[in-house]
């Protein structure tokens, strides 16, 4: 029972980990670009997608 029990929360804790990387890769620009700098009032700037899928 005990081994059950460790396996069940290795395989939750890897998933869990895994899960951020999925959807850090969802946001970005495009899907082959996550960010671009420009130039802006003669400073450069770095334009990217905020990664907070709740932030509205």
């Amino acid at each position: 029972m005990k081994l059950h029990t460790l396996l069940t929360a290795g395989a939750l804790a890897l998933g869990l980990a895994f899960s951020g990387f999925a959807s850090a890769a969802a946001v970005n620009i495009t899907p082959k670009l996550e960010s671009i700098t420009v130039k802006h009032g003669g400073k450069m700037v770095k334009i990217m997608r905020n990664q907070d899928q709740k932030n509205t």
